[in-house]
């Protein structure tokens, strides 16, 4: 699932993308729904567009029953891993790997960071879990 926001003028602002979770990282198993991408433009940062995106597809993930979810950001990121600890209630840094940049033979250090709770989740973006059914 992709979601993009757009200005008052239409202009694309930010964008993300979520889908199921390939991590098999040990200690994620839990984690089925992974956001993959999230990109907001400077000039927008820290006006709810970045947490908005990413409420759109924690709320995408959960109808297919894809939460809890995790994102991996590079390691040194700092900006980003505040963002998604301060304001959407990430837990993490909760794992670490290196992924190699291909065709260079470098590698870059990314660390995972997760929503271990579903409907605290969603209840930060505002949804409401749909009580379980015995």
């Amino acid at each position: 699932m992709a979601a993009a926001a757009q200005d008052d003028a239409g202009r694309i602002v930010g964008f993300a993308v979520g889908m199921p979770s390939s991590s098999n990282e040990p200690g994620l198993e839990r984690y089925v729904g992974d956001l993959k991408l999230l990109g907001v433009l400077p000039e927008v940062e820290g006006r709810g567009v970045g947490s908005r995106l990413v409420c759109f597809v924690a709320a995408a993930l959960n109808a297919k029953g894809l939460l809890p979810m995790l994102v991996w950001t590079w390691d040194g990121s700092d900006r980003a891993q505040r963002f998604y600890v301060t304001r959407i209630g990430a837990h993490g840094p909760l794992a670490r790997k290196s992924v190699p940049c291909e065709p260079s033979t470098m590698k870059f250090d990314q660390v995972a960071f997760v929503w271990p709770d579903a409907d605290s989740l969603l209840r930060l973006c505002g949804h409401e879990q749909p009580p379980s059914q015995p």
